[in-house]
């Protein structure tokens, strides 16, 4: 069910750009931008979000906005077998607010958030306590200079490999 195997193709691409830069465009204002129907749109919608495609849709939030001050890089170095363990304990944290198992020097990164340097210095502190993590190294972020979006013009990338 990849860009690959043929189940995603250009209109299906334009489709999903579209859609990444703003989910609440109406079906008729995206056919018409499109040049297709509004039945093709909810189609073809429907079938991405079938294949897993499209996983949901959220909202864009302005963290700085909503008081959440501290952000930060916390990569984590767990003892061997641990690293399971130590991941269950990141998903009950509200605080990190992505996680991924990665590979190099530390196995683990999770990107954290918190109202001020104070919460989120005890959260870095909390995450080092834990049974099983060996070493934690953080990046605190100064600045956001570009935050995620433009996978669908990486998913074009890929179908032309």
């Amino acid at each position: 069910m990849t860009v690959r195997e043929g189940h995603v193709d250009e209109r299906d691409l334009e489709i999903l750009e579209v859609l990444e830069a703003d989910a609440r465009i109406p079906w008729r204002q995206l056919a018409q931008k499109l040049g297709v129907s509004e039945a093709t749109v909810y189609l073809r919608v429907r079938k991405l979000q079938e294949l897993g495609v499209i996983k949901g849709y959220t909202v864009k939030l302005d963290m700085d906005r909503l008081g959440i001050k501290a952000r930060a890089i916390v990569r984590i170095k767990t003892v061997p077998g641990m690293a399971g363990r130590v991941v269950e304990s990141l998903l009950d944290r509200p605080q990190v607010i992505e996680a991924y198992e990665v590979t190099g020097s530390h196995n683990l990164i999770a990107f954290l958030a918190a109202p001020s340097l104070e919460e989120a210095a005890k959260a870095i502190d909390e995450i080092s306590s834990l049974e099983g993590v060996s070493d934690v190294e953080t990046i605190f972020v100064l600045r956001v200079v570009k935050e995620r979006q433009g996978v669908v013009r990486i998913a074009k990338l890929a179908k032309r490999e």
